[in-house]
């Protein structure tokens, strides 16, 4: 680089060529006297430096004003936040703290954690309050600054080896995030509702053709306001004035109500996630965001239910196969066509083979051996459901039989008692997350009640089904395969034998038990031997009784 600016001196045709200046300029300020140019840089670099000297010094004094009202706000809070078991402490010159916080049993499991969490907190003054803190787990200054020197005294977060711990550690610090942008812009509201809308309708190339965004704005701006709600919530009455006050709660409620909501975009589950640990919503910019940013681990699955990520294979699998893909796997992995997509999946490993590991670097290390690309999608698989679905175990099946049998839809019965204890037989339980549609299903549910009848289907057709729920296809090209005998809607069998009978290919048996509403329009639904159910919101599945996976 030296040479270059030497050569270019020499020929004068360079950015700083003093023959381009005015050699007749009155005040003399660009003589082409080279003592005169020094001076004018002399004098310029001066300028600068006492320039950022005043910045310097403007900055320190904005630090210390901050940091004074940070410690005034800590002493007002300080003896409610002890009555909680917190404990907060001013980092010694700068607007920070460390917050040490109690953790319940509950999510200490899943957080692999200890009794407690110390969260890193940096505040900022802007015009009319405090600007929402930046937090973290641990500082974002160098090793060597202050802030990371008490930050290792205080002793920070403890150490995870965990890594499903961790993923879900991250997820937490997501949402809290997410709340405190809300919290310390309540007093702009309309500010904060465009940050939820944000998060709820971002663009971005890495999401462009992969799935359709809502086009229902006024969908969006009541999802919207529930957001806004949900983080003001946790604000308790003496704290909303209190920046340290505001800042522990919405940590603690986080922490108290780890899984209830979405970690990405703040959307209550509805029902609860009952594995009580972060997921993401239905909405499909959040799934595609959470598998984006790596926040699955395959290890968790494997070990918690093995049967149900085999399931989930299966599925797949049969859905890729089936020539249909294209609509009935959509939106498939980006940048990987049918073709390609099955053969990848054709090659995961069996489940016994996963299921010896005993961390995730194990479980990648087999994932790469069995193919390129195998580790990706098998987590692309398990995130693309919007439900989370359990394995019941054999002594809980019998309890799912009886309750089955004691509430049929009218004309219907449960399955046979001999179905509990075959030994090819598995349930699972579905709690569903579609949220927009769960929701109209759970309020018409509370009003007229709900009874059991069954839905078989083709193989091929189940990952769409647990993807999108039980909908009403009939005349959607690509979709319906049987004709509409008794005209459009959701078909349900009144008996388990009759939806047996439509649950068939590639060696796996898979029919649902579905909750139907008791609406006042059940008694047209009946068909003979079905129920036909035009609106897709009074069904929702709630098991699935799957025959043949362990062979």
């Amino acid at each position: 680089m030296g040479d270059v600016v030497e050569e270019r001196s020499d020929e004068g045709s360079g950015v700083f060529d003093i023959g381009a200046f005015d050699t007749d300029s009155d005040d003399g300020a660009c003589e082409t006297d080279t003592g005169l140019v020094g001076a004018c840089s002399a004098d310029h670099s001066v300028q600068e430096t006492e320039t950022e000297a005043e910045t310097e010094a403007e900055t320190d004094d904005l630090n210390r004003e901050t940091t004074e009202l940070l410690a005034s706000a800590l002493e007002d809070a300080y003896d409610a936040l002890l009555r909680r078991g917190i404990t907060a402490e001013l980092v010694p010159g700068s607007p920070a703290l460390l917050m040490h916080l109690p953790v319940h049993e509950g999510s200490r499991g899943v957080l692999a954690c200890d009794e407690w969490i110390g969260v890193f907190a940096r505040f900022e003054r802007i015009p009319g309050g405090w600007a929402p803190p930046r937090v973290a787990l641990s500082p974002e200054e160098g090793t060597g600054s202050a802030v990371a020197r008490y930050w290792r005294a205080f002793g920070g977060w403890p150490a995870v080896s965990d890594t499903t711990g961790i993923c879900y550690v991250k997820a937490l610090m997501m949402s809290v995030r997410n709340d405190l942008e809300v919290v310390f812009l309540a007093e702009a509201p309309g500010l904060a509702a465009e940050r939820v809308r944000e998060r709820l309708s971002v663009q971005s190339e890495n999401y462009a053709g992969v799935f359709q965004l809502p086009a229902d704005t006024r969908e969006v701006g009541e999802a919207v306001k529930e957001i806004v709600a949900e983080s003001l919530g946790v604000l308790g009455t003496r704290s909303r004035r209190n920046a340290v006050a505001m800042l522990a709660d919405v940590l603690t409620s986080n922490l108290r109500r780890l899984g209830e909501r979405c970690y990405l975009c703040g959307a209550r589950h509805r029902p609860a996630v009952e594995a009580g640990v972060p997921m993401p919503c239905c909405n499909d910019l959040c799934r595609f965001r959470s598998c984006d940013t790596m926040y699955v681990n395959l290890y968790s699955d494997v070990k918690r239910r093995p049967l149900v990520v085999q399931l989930l294979m299966r599925l797949a699998l049969s859905a890729v196969e089936s020539g249909r893909g294209d609509k009935i796997f959509n939106p498939a992995p980006p940048g990987l066509d049918l073709q390609r997509l099955g053969k990848i999946i054709s090659k995961l490993p069996p489940m016994d083979e996963l299921s010896d590991c005993t961390n995730e670097a194990e479980v990648k290390d087999v994932m790469r051996k069995a193919g390129r690309s195998c580790y990706e999608v098998l987590w692309w698989i398990i995130m693309n459901i919007p439900n989370h679905i359990a394995e019941l175990p054999p002594d809980g099946v019998a309890a799912v039989v009886d309750d089955l049998r004691g509430n049929p839809a009218p004309g219907g019965a449960g399955p046979p008692p001999s179905l509990a204890a075959a030994p090819d037989v598995r349930v699972f339980k579905v709690a569903s997350q579609l949220t927009s549609l769960n929701r109209l299903f759970l309020d018409r549910r509370r009003m007229f009640g709900y009874a059991y009848a069954f839905h078989g289907s083709r193989l091929e057709n189940w990952y769409s089904l647990l993807k999108h729920g039980a909908r009403n296809m009939s005349g959607q090209g690509g979709y319906q395969l049987n004709g509409a005998a008794h005209g459009p809607g959701v078909y349900l069998g009144l008996t388990y034998d009759m939806s047996a009978g439509y649950a068939r290919g590639g060696g796996l048996s898979v029919v649902a038990v579905c909750e139907v509403v008791r609406g006042p329009e059940m008694a047209a639904w009946h068909k003979g031997s079905c129920l036909v159910v035009p609106q897709s919101e009074c069904v929702s599945i709630k098991y699935l009784i799957v025959k043949g996976l362990d062979a």
